[in-house]
């Protein structure tokens, strides 16, 4: 055990991995990315469709990223096509209500997104994805999130709010790594290939993540429910 926490501790230091609050925006820039927010001084975006290309640094498209749509709920999945381009016809929750866009893609930095629903609108969102440049290393990527459940007299799905600036940590044999969420509640760690335990703050949550080399595990940690009625 002492043996293999010193191992842990010595790879993180030697190769320099680094815990990151997730991208606000599409791009995969791991720069100052708690800091994109939009023209009127939100990050929040509004769309009922949503569609854009997906690309590298070089303006090369990048074929078959996955972009996984949560609705608070589930994962519902769709891949760029040949040129890059994907398209979602219509975010699969309640008018009012957010859902929140994972892209990723093998040994590729993930993005995330959120929107919230605003019908009759359709929103051109292009992505540029970084290459990871991190051997024997994957990612955890996630968002804190409140979701919103139906009550006896109205039924809404989607996300309500998010836990912005929470602490968020990762454990492997008594080492942690740790970071917080940004204003979205979005979280993205990179980190050894292993077996770790998820925590966040305000949800009682305690997954085990495998993290696998040049991979993405998406792993939303929930912090209550309101009901409506």
């Amino acid at each position: 055990m002492k043996n293999k926490f010193f191992v842990l501790f010595i790879l993180l230091l030697a190769t320099g991995f680094t815990v990151i609050s997730a991208n606000a925006g599409g791009k995969g820039d791991l720069r100052d990315i708690n800091k994109h927010p939009k023209p009127d001084g939100t990050l929040l975006r509004y769309a009922d469709a949503i569609s854009g290309v997906i690309i590298d640094p070089d303006n090369i498209p990048i074929e078959g990223a996955e972009i996984s749509l949560f609705d608070g709920f589930l994962l519902k999945n769709t891949k760029s096509d040949s040129n890059g381009v994907y398209n979602i016809l219509q975010l699969p929750v309640s008018a009012g209500l957010m859902a929140v866009l994972f892209i990723t893609k093998d040994r590729y930095v993930p993005s995330i997104v959120s929107f919230k629903r605003r019908e009759g609108v359709k929103t051109d969102f292009p992505v540029i994805l970084k290459r990871a440049d991190k051997e024997k290393a994957g990612f955890v990527g996630g968002v804190i999130y409140q979701p919103i459940s139906g009550g006896k007299i109205q039924h809404q799905s989607g996300i309500n709010g998010f836990g912005r600036e929470k602490r968020v940590w990762l454990e492997n044999d008594g080492i942690i790594i740790e970071t917080k969420s940004n204003q979205e509640g979005h979280f993205i760690f990179e980190v050894p290939v292993g077996h770790y335990l998820l925590q966040a703050e305000g949800s009682r949550e305690k997954p085990v993540v495998e993290i696998t080399e040049g991979k993405t595990v998406i792993r939303n940690m929930r912090s209550g429910i309101i009901l409506v009625d």
